[in-house]
């Protein structure tokens, strides 16, 4: 299962502008540009317990 939104460091003012347009242009779903934020590993999907087999 992918989250499907990413992670984003900014460190320098220069940055800000290149990230917000990144964001702005992103579309859920579809690959983040490169260079701009940090990579989101898929997670595997899980399930709660139901209640009856709680003990």
């Amino acid at each position: 299962m992918k989250l499907g939104f990413p992670a984003l460091c900014i460190d320098r003012l220069e940055q800000i502008q290149p990230c917000i347009d990144a964001i702005l242009t992103w579309t859920p779903g579809e690959p983040f540009p490169k260079n701009i934020g940090a990579k989101i590993p898929d997670i595997e999907i899980s399930e709660l317990p139901q209640e009856d087999e709680i003990s």
